[in-house]
C-alpha cells in the first residue's frame, strides 16, 4: 500500500485529511487513536471503533495491528520518560 506525501504529513502533523484515506485506512487510524490520545477514558476502544476495525481486518490482523501500536506507543513513553530525543528521520517542512 503507498502512502502519499499529503497523507503521511496529515498524520505526523495531527491535521488527518480524511478525504483522502479509504475507510480501511480511517478505520485503523482511529483506532490508533483512541489506543494512544484518550487512555483515560473508560473503555478507551469502544465497540463502535472496533466494530469499525472488524469490518477491515481479520482477527490476526488485528492483533498485529494492536501489537504494533502498542508497542510505538511504549516506545514513545520510554524515550520521553529517559528523555531520548528524536533522531530526526523525518525531514523538516
Amino acid at each position: 500500500m503507498g502512502v502519499s506525501k499529503e497523507q503521511l504529513l496529515g498524520v505526523v502533523e495531527a491535521t488527518l485529511p480524511r478525504e483522502l484515506f479509504d475507510e480501511r485506512s480511517l478505520a485503523a487510524l482511529d483506532y490508533a487513536d483512541a489506543m494512544t490520545v484518550d487512555t483515560a477514558a473508560d473503555p478507551f476502544v469502544t465497540d463502535a471503533i472496533f466494530e469499525r476495525v472488524a469490518a477491515h481486518f481479520s482477527t490476526v490482523e488485528i492483533v498485529g495491528l494492536t501489537e504494533l501500536i502498542a508497542w510505538e506507543n511504549a516506545s514513545a513513553r520510554f524515550n520521553r520518560a529517559l528523555g531520548v530525543s528524536s533522531q530526526h528521520l523525518w525531514p523538516s517542512t
